[in-house]
């Protein structure tokens, strides 16, 4: 049975594994700020971009819990290829990758920051953007 926690409930909630990220340095996440009363907390990530040629590039880009994975290409889009967001977005898919090889494709429905935040309970991944 699912827990139901009031709105300060789960703010408190987020701001202690916020806390808990910040103490242990989780993941490639750089920055990470307490949610407002919205719910919604901003952050600093860290992105690895790969093209065809298996040739790596890292950006680090600002997002927020909010973003998901359909509009949110456009940020390190511009970062990697200024000029060329909508051909970026286009061509290449936001993936996590496991320490121990595997991987997951993220939905456009997926929140990268949320989903980094999540990783804390069970190891290193990395999001990577590999080109399709």
């Amino acid at each position: 049975m699912d827990v139901i926690r009031t709105r300060q409930e789960e703010r408190e909630y987020l701001r202690k594994v916020i806390a808990e990220w910040k103490r242990e340095s989780f993941g490639h996440l750089l920055k990470l700020a307490s949610p407002n009363e919205d719910l919604e907390y901003r952050g600093v990530m860290r992105f690895f971009f790969q093209d065809a040629g298996a040739n790596m590039a890292q950006k680090c880009v600002r997002v927020t819990s909010g973003e998901k994975c359909g509009g949110c290409h456009k940020n390190p889009g511009r970062k990697i290829s200024p000029g060329y967001e909508n051909a970026f977005e286009s061509n290449y898919s936001l993936y996590e990758f496991y320490q121990h090889g595997d991987s997951r494709k993220l939905s456009k429905e997926d929140r990268p920051l949320v989903v980094q935040l999540s990783w804390q309970k069970d190891g290193q991944r990395r999001s990577i953007y590999t080109e399709e």
